[in-house]
């Protein structure tokens, strides 16, 4: 079924549905982040209750957040950067590759790309997955991309990598005002649905500017926005190139083989004749077209439109977006025991530095000096 035969209803019921249809993979998710995090951050309530019910000391030497970040380091230490192969043997062609290899690279450490993917790492350790979208920013006019929290994307439960995925749906967190801007159509209904409902509600809403969270999914061939029981809007895959230029057979042609100054000339003669030019027919002439056949000639790089998130996980055997354990998850137990070890030794010289005082009533002073002591082992 095609999505825009759906109503408005149906098209938030659908994001809705593909939301909750991975709710059993990112219910593992957050089960781990939350127990990996703990760790990380060096927190104690990893640690059993009963044990740590019966710690005084709270001496802990956290090997597993010097071993990550050490291993995370030495894996951006020299990361992989775009490589450009020319697709034809003339100096034409390598000359732009190289070009091409010189801005990517320049533009790789413009936009910080190695911190995104330290953070995206970060993520695979905490939750078993990376995620990273690349996209257009709007500030600066240009390419960027940035590493997703885990936690607000969801995928198929049966896939593996973007291309096997039937849809990717990302919760957005922004500010209400930003969220007018984008979607000025709906400026009532966002300010109805943020509690801003008196006639000073505008004047709140600009005063309070609160942050909102509304879903980006991408589903077949369409981006549908979402906010609670309303739909924001709907547009086409703005990653692929649907209209192209009008060009007739011979000027396909000539664009399949020309280079340099001769491709850049010939393409601004077809794009100023646009306006004068039939709506492409497959082909075919246009019923009111007297002049050559015209077809679109379309800029994709790909064979059909993508959507724009990597993601991967590790230690998978299965089709499923998320591996069977992690790292930390490994190293858990064997982080407890050296904090028990640690914990020992401390509570040890506590009490050999310490004084034991004994209740006469309960042991004399003969049997006191008969105590032998262990760790923890204070009375």
């Amino acid at each position: 079924m095609d999505i825009n035969s759906l109503s408005e209803a149906d098209k938030v019921r659908l994001v809705n549905q593909r939301w909750s249809s991975a709710d059993t993979i990112w219910e593992i998710v957050t089960v781990i982040i939350t127990a990996n995090l703990k760790i990380y951050k060096n927190n104690p309530d990893y640690i059993s209750s009963s044990i740590a019910i019966q710690r005084k000391s709270k001496v802990r030497a956290n090997r597993v957040f010097r071993n990550m970040e050490s291993v995370i380091n030495a894996l951006i230490a020299n990361p992989p950067k775009p490589n450009f192969i020319p697709t034809q043997d003339t100096d034409g062609a390598k000359k732009l590759s190289a070009t091409l290899q010189k801005y990517f690279a320049k533009k790789y450490d413009d936009i910080n790309v190695k911190e995104q993917i330290r953070k995206g790492f970060r993520n695979l350790y905490f939750s078993r997955l990376i995620v990273l979208k690349p996209f257009w920013n709007s500030v600066t006019n240009d390419f960027d991309v940035r590493s997703i929290d885990p936690c607000n994307i969801r995928v198929s439960p049966q896939s593996t990598k973007e291309v096997e995925t039937s849809f990717v749906i990302e919760e957005v967190s922004d500010n209400l005002l930003s969220v007018v801007a984008r979607f000025p159509a709906k400026k009532e209904e966002l300010l109805q649905k943020s509690g801003f409902t008196s006639a000073t509600g505008e004047v709140e809403a600009f005063l309070q500017n609160p942050v909102i969270t509304y879903r980006e999914a991408w589903i077949d061939n369409e981006v549908l926005f979402t906010y609670n029981a309303m739909l924001l809007g709907q547009i086409k895959n703005p990653t692929w190139d649907w209209d192209g230029l009008r060009v007739t057979e011979d000027e396909a042609t000539m664009l399949s083989t020309a280079e340099g100054q001769e491709r850049r000339d010939l393409m601004t003669g077809i794009r100023g004749e646009q306006g004068m030019r039939a709506e492409p027919t497959e082909g075919e002439m246009g019923p009111e077209s007297t002049g050559p056949a015209l077809q679109a000639y379309l800029f994709n790089h790909f064979d059909f439109p993508r959507k724009p998130y990597i993601f991967a996980t590790i230690f998978n055997n299965e089709n499923t977006p998320i591996g069977q354990t992690d790292m930390i998850t490994q190293a858990a137990p064997l982080q407890e025991n050296v904090d028990r070890r640690k914990q020992d030794i401390d509570e040890n010289a506590s009490l050999v530095n310490g004084q034991v005082k004994v209740d006469s009533s309960v042991m004399t002073k003969a049997d006191a000096q008969k105590l032998r002591f262990e760790a923890r082992g204070v009375i």
